[in-house]
């Protein structure tokens, strides 16, 4: 089974990813960590000397050539949603999963976390998800199979949860 894993920056998707892929003893990807190591830089760099709409076509081209086996946990960045196409692709060939997660959830998660690191971040920790949040929150319903409401649960309690589903 492939699973890809859809939400918000800060929602676990490649914590969470890495631990079920381990329990059900699948492959584990994450498609950022796959761009960063095609283009020899971290995402923050890439979209800051490119611009995003070039990081959106390289995210959806690491999408489509993924190499996978049948049983491989696909952990997507947060606007993977954004292009149509993308979720075309991933509910044809898998499973796909929201973590959903509230904006001051996220938040609290980011706090711990350079915003540097995270581009689309400003000044605004809250502010700025909120508005991310807005955009992409009816994409990624409309794009999954199975959505976990992640707020109050721990990883461990996650992971359980998208088994139970998944059976």
């Amino acid at each position: 089974m492939l699973i890809f894993l859809i939400g918000m920056m800060g929602s676990g998707k490649s914590t969470i990813g890495k631990k079920l892929a381990n329990k059900l003893g699948y492959d584990f990807i994450d498609t950022d960590h796959l761009i960063e190591e095609n283009y020899n830089g971290m995402i923050k760099d890439i979209i800051n000397h490119k611009g995003i709409d070039y990081f959106r076509i390289i995210e959806t081209n690491a999408l489509r050539n993924l190499c996978v086996d049948i049983n491989t946990i696909v952990s997507t960045g947060g606007g993977i949603v954004l292009n149509y196409d993308n979720i075309i692709f991933m509910k044809s060939n898998g499973t796909v999963i929201y973590l959903e997660n509230s904006v001051e959830s996220l938040a609290n998660r980011l706090k711990k976390t350079s915003v540097e690191s995270r581009p689309l971040l400003k000044d605004d920790l809250e502010g700025s998800l909120s508005n991310i949040y807005k955009e992409r929150k009816e994409l990624y319903e409309k794009a999954s199979d199975i959505i976990i409401n992640c707020d109050d649960l721990t990883i461990d309690e996650t992971v359980i949860q998208i088994i139970n589903k998944l059976v």
